[in-house]
């Protein structure tokens, strides 16, 4: 995130969205942070979001709309080891990819006396999925910095399982050291090492392809590409392994490339496309060139990388790469086949764009900077569905089959609802997954029924298809009732059956994708349900016992 003047060269071009734009707005409205400059989903069914802070704290939290500041923790505190401010502090942060067997994820900070960027594994403890033990630190590797600035931070897996790692060119301005093209040491690079696979003298080793493994020249070999100035952010596009990084530029061009096995990508001897030191004749032919590049105009001046989009909420998105500017809060998307790239301006954030960071569904989210406790979270929220039409019902003796045709391509599923003929009193009885068109329900004592489907997204529900006057063969109901309050619910909700009940009963919540995501056995008469973990949304309770299978819709908010 560098500060230096403004050249004015060129005017940004610009293409205008063509599609009506997806929401822009506060994930968490009231929640602040202080410093925030990254946000992660772990590899993981929790479905938490962890913001790292610049001040050494990382915070976990569920993605649930109606957060609270009690809902946050802390997870890591190592502020009286790191030294920060400027480009320095807690940087980055990655989960391992068996994160949810092994407990382990890594971190990029800076610490002083001699300042130095520290990569670092820490561990969760075992007793707490939300908290982390600070002493478990193992320093994999260091790397001495010779000025305050251009430190990189960013750390990603990519799809080979090896750890990438972004540090900045050592700081001052134009590279004083031409650190970038000295491959004896780690500055002005993207490094890569295997994690899982210590070395007779490190804690980690060389992947037997990582372009210098084995030279006789002196130079690093955890070195994956060179010439970088200041990686403050890359991605990796899980789909394809692409390698995304926006780099920092000096006073006239920032810019993004695609990172490549052994590849030079210019700098000092180049800014972007431009000669920089020396001023002409700089390219000797094997430097890599940015896709894509933009002037130092109109505030734009500090690029913050972002992700290729690949989630199912804002479908004319897909595969394109999203980023912003730092100091001029603008934030765009960037589609590149064929070998060119195609620019989209999307909006003015009106925020210092520190991060980009995604959901566990691959849904965006931006992290607005503030060095004091001001930072926030925006996401983007897409449009409502379409309703699905040709809502069509089939029965066997004791079987509705129900079919639809899917008319949106924004959907997360679609939510099944039945009631019995003569009134309108929906209950709904199941959701399926966005790929899915079609449903069976099995169902208690003969009775004529009416289906109605809708679809669902984080922008809300489409509107229903109805399928009237079913005949099956069984309704789904029996002889005990249950009460569910509160509905909607936040932390809890409580289950009570009628002074009739006994036995044991079996409970279950399922979720908008079908799987059930908690069960209790019980034979008391009042059960809580603890809802702390869900994120919000709509979800089937089911209660089965002797008496037969009741179940009913709850909302948590």
């Amino acid at each position: 995130m560098q500060r230096f003047p403004v050249i004015v060269i060129a005017l940004l071009t610009i293409v205008y969205a063509s599609h009506a734009q997806p929401n822009y707005a506060e994930a968490f409205p009231g929640i602040t942070f202080t410093a925030p400059i990254e946000l992660l989903t772990p590899p993981d069914q929790s479905k938490r979001f962890f913001l790292v802070q610049q001040n050494g704290i990382v915070k976990v939290f569920p993605n649930k709309r109606n957060l609270a500041q009690p809902d946050i923790k802390d997870f890591l505190n190592i502020n009286s080891r790191i030294v920060t401010g400027g480009e320095r502090g807690l940087l980055g942060m990655a989960f391992h990819p068996q994160f949810e067997s092994n407990g382990f994820f890594y971190v990029n900070y800076t610490r002083s006396e001699p300042l130095t960027s520290v990569i670092s594994r820490f561990s969760v403890k075992t007793d707490n999925p939300n908290e982390a033990d600070p002493e478990s630190e193992l320093i994999l590797l260091t790397q001495s910095q010779p000025f305050d600035n251009h430190n990189g931070g960013k750390l990603a897996f990519g799809t080979d399982g090896y750890l990438y790692i972004s540090i900045g060119d050592g700081g001052s301005g134009g590279d004083p050291q031409n650190n970038a093209q000295n491959l004896t040491n780690l500055l002005g690079k993207i490094l890569r090492i295997d994690v899982d696979a210590a070395s007779t003298d490190l804690p980690y080793s060389i992947p037997s392809s990582n372009p210098f493994k084995n030279n006789t020249s002196g130079y690093r070999e955890e070195i994956f590409a060179y010439g970088l100035r200041n990686v403050w952010k890359f991605s990796i596009d899980a789909q394809t392994g692409t390698i995304w990084a926006g780099d920092v530029g000096q006073n006239a061009r920032e810019e993004i490339n695609l990172i490549a096995s052994g590849k030079n990508y210019g700098w000092r001897l180049m800014e972007g496309t431009l000669c920089y030191n020396p001023s002409s004749n700089c390219n000797p032919g094997d430097l890599i060139l940015p896709i894509f590049e933009y002037p130092h105009v109109n505030n734009n001046r500090s690029i913050t990388g972002g992700f290729v989009y690949r989630g199912l909420q804002i479908p004319e998105w897909s595969g394109e790469y999203l980023y912003g500017d730092y100091i001029s809060g603008r934030i765009w998307k960037l589609r590149y086949e064929n070998n060119i790239a195609t620019n989209e301006f999307l909006l003015t954030s009106g925020g210092l764009i520190s991060a980009f960071g995604e959901d566990h569904h691959g849904e965006p989210y931006v992290l607005h900077y503030s060095s004091g406790n001001s930072g926030r979270i925006f996401r983007f929220s897409p449009e409502g569905p379409a309703a699905p039409t040709n809502l069509q019902a089939q029965h066997t003796s004791l079987t509705a089959h129900l079919g639809w045709t899917d008319e949106s391509n924004n959907e997360l599923g679609f939510i099944i609802e039945r009631s019995e003929k003569g009134n309108n009193n929906f209950v709904v009885i199941d959701s399926v997954q966005y790929n899915v068109t079609t449903y069976s329900d099995n169902t208690n004592p003969a009775d004529e029924f009416t289906y109605r489907i809708n679809a669902y997204n984080d922008g809300g529900e489409s509107e229903y298809a109805y399928a009237e006057d079913v005949v099956v063969g069984l309704r789904e109901s029996g002889d005990a009732p249950f009460m569910l309050y509160p509905n909607p619910a936040t932390a809890s909700a409580t289950i009570s059956f009628t002074s009739a009940h006994n036995g044991l009963t079996h409970i279950q919540i399922i979720n908008p994708l079908g799987k059930v995501v908690q069960s209790a056995v019980t034979e008391d008469t009042s059960v809580v349900l603890d809802l702390g973990l869900l994120l919000p949304g709509l979800y089937l309770v089911k209660v089965s016992n002797r008496f037969g299978t009741v179940t009913k819709k709850l909302v948590v908010q």
